[in-house]
């Protein structure tokens, strides 16, 4: 399979085409573009492919909302167009002034600073109810936010405007539709033109200052300040940018990558717009800023799509561990769409990677899993050399035998740095994680892969098909964690709430372990499958534990690493992985030995590991 752009951002330009052609509004702003403008629209939410009852992952802290008889959801009360929008209680007592409280934020390449925007919606104010609540855009590029144009809604129907209250009144109970036109730029003097339609289609214009602090849209958010049961309703969320085209900074598209299958099945499903899914999975590199503008990517090519997007990475742990963290980590809010995976930099087998693949598949057979591989000094080499790295070769057998697309991000960072075009300097602060530089440049290589994956909105999706046969018959397909609540206290063992301790990495306190520190502690433990292990806090105090299997030779495990002497971080340790399939029962006790390093003979377990 050969995918092939005439240009870098040849999807991206039919991405704009098709914003452009259903852009228009009653301002009609972007009726002026020439051939060199290009229309965005960063933001369009017509809720009519939410569940009712979907809460958007923009609403903020919809748990503590709920508690006090308040909410953000998706309803079928009423609505400006179709038969959804979005419904917003108020309630006494909420925990602050300006909940309930929506956001979309526009961070980094999606902040607006440059063209004409128009923002238009619609609204309704409660008859029974009526709320006292603005619609806001605001510039938060810096340490306080700088106000853009706002519209507060009174209960009265009255609209205030700065500079103008009570400018008009509206019909409680009614739609009401709002634009708000305005240059974004840095000239000082800007105005921004209000035109509202009330529900008997007579208009209401006016021109209202802009701050000359409000140089940048990054910011477009939903404010209460009802102190009552209040309710509003929201519909057709949408935000226009007419501008002229950029250069790109990528001169030719990413080419470092194996195709194999096709991921529309994640375009097919975010084009639909509504709840959809993103997971990415790996160690310290995948928790890193690359990620926000691949994220802010997916949100601008889709504006239809009420994206959840799932951080599951962990530093300093493998593939190993990713296999039975993957129920809870990845998909523990549900159904995900699109999968990115890592762990070629971190380490982690044929029947670790096999077992992500198999159980994420079996869990959405309509999934697109995406593999990456990422730069280490050790790769660089290897490309300098005409390698590849072993443990890449070891992936790219479970990739090829389940027809996965892969990245070589270390071998385009590679040949950059051999060619001169970069050092690694540039590209990392140490011999892994990247720099804000090189942040972007993972991420301006798996944008363009996208756009070149889906260059061809026509393009089938694969249907999805039965699993093949494993690599490794006893790979981690059915990883999962198991409570420490399971476990059978002989002695010594006690669950510890709220555990805390200073000097932490890659976690944050507290959390809940079963604990142990005097030697002779013991547990057993039942369970069934074929591997077995705990998932740890591993630390300055780290003991060593002995164990044994269906009541076989007594072993033990030194739990005390290089890195604990400087800090507690999450760790794991399997103890058996090739195990008769069935029942068995797992024993663990402390030992009285410990790492001469080691300040304790402490083990704090987070969870079991079973397969």
């Amino acid at each position: 399979m050969v995918w092939h752009l005439p240009g870098r951002f040849a999807a991206r330009r039919h991405r704009l085409a098709r914003l452009a052609a259903g852009a228009a509004t009653t301002l009609c702003l972007a009726a002026g573009a020439d051939a060199a403008d290009e229309v965005l629209s960063p933001l369009h939410k017509t809720f009519e492919e939410c569940p009712v009852g979907f809460v958007p992952p923009e609403a903020s802290e919809i748990a503590k909302l709920r508690a006090q008889g308040a909410t953000i959801e998706v309803s079928e009360d009423t609505a400006a167009g179709g038969k959804r929008a979005l419904k917003l209680i108020g309630a006494a007592g909420l925990e602050q002034p300006w909940w309930p409280h929506l956001y979309y934020a526009l961070r980094g390449k999606r902040a607006i600073a440059r063209g004409e925007v128009t923002f238009s919606f619609d609204v309704c104010n409660s008859a029974a109810a009526p709320a006292d609540f603005s619609v806001e855009l605001r510039d938060w590029s810096g340490p306080a936010f700088a106000p853009g144009p706002a519209l507060t809604f009174r209960p009265s129907g009255a609209v205030d405007l700065p500079g103008g209250p009570g400018v008009v009144s509206l019909p409680l109970g009614q739609w009401t539709h709002v634009e708000v036109a305005f240059p974004m730029s840095a000239v000082a003097g800007r105005t921004a033109a209000v035109r509202l339609v009330l529900p008997d289609q007579s208009t209401h214009e006016q021109s209202i200052p802009l701050d000359d602090r409000f140089r940048a849209l990054t910011w477009v958010g939903l404010v209460t300040s009802s102190k009552t049961r209040a309710v509003y309703y929201v519909d057709n969320l949408k935000l226009t940018v007419t501008r002229p085209k950029e250069a790109t900074t990528m001169s030719t598209p990413f080419a470092n990558f194996t195709p194999r299958r096709n991921l529309m099945r994640s375009y097919a499903t975010f084009s639909k717009g509504g709840p959809v899914r993103v997971a990415f999975m790996g160690g310290s590199v995948t928790t890193q800023a690359w990620r926000e503008e691949v994220m802010d990517d997916l949100r601008e090519r889709f504006p239809e799509a009420a994206f959840d997007f799932v951080m599951a990475g962990i530093g300093g742990t493998d593939a190993n561990l990713g296999a039975f963290r993957l129920p809870g980590d990845v998909f523990g809010r549900g159904r995900v769409d699109l999968f990115f995976l890592e762990f070629a930099v971190n380490g982690g087998g044929i029947e670790a990677m096999e077992g992500i693949v198999r159980q994420s598949r079996r869990l959405n057979p309509d999934l697109d899993i995406v593999m990456l591989y990422f730069a280490n000094t050790g790769y660089t080499e290897d490309v300098k050399a005409g390698r590849i790295p072993p443990l890449v070769q070891t992936h790219e057998k479970v990739a090829e035998h389940y027809g996965i697309p892969v990245l070589s991000l270390y071998k385009e960072v590679g040949e950059r740095i051999r060619d001169g075009k970069l050092t690694w300097e540039q590209f990392s602060r140490d011999s892994v994680h990247p720099t804000d530089a090189g942040c972007s440049i993972y991420a301006e290589c798996i944008v363009s892969f996208l756009d070149q994956a889906w260059a061809d909105p026509a393009l089938k999706p694969v249907a999805p098909d039965a699993l093949p046969a494993k690599l490794d018959p006893l790979c981690f397909e059915n990883g999962r964690f198991v409570g420490p609540e399971t476990a059978t206290l002989k002695s010594g063992f006690a669950i510890a709430k709220g555990w805390r301790t200073e000097k932490t990495c890659n976690f944050s306190p507290p959390v809940d372990v079963l604990e142990a520190t005097q030697p002779g502690s013991e547990l057993t433990l039942a369970f069934a499958g074929t591997a077995i292990g705990i998932y740890t806090i591993v630390g300055f105090d780290a003991g060593v534990l002995e164990y044994s299997l269906d009541g076989g030779p007594l072993q033990s495990r030194d739990l005390f690493d290089v890195y604990c002497d400087q800090f507690h971080r999450p760790q794991h340790a399997l103890f058996a992985t090739n195990l008769a399939p069935g029942k068995h029962t797992l024993m663990l006790r402390l030992s009285a030995q410990h790492s001469p390093k080691s300040t304790g003979t402490a083990v704090r377990i987070l969870q079991f590991m079973a397969n």
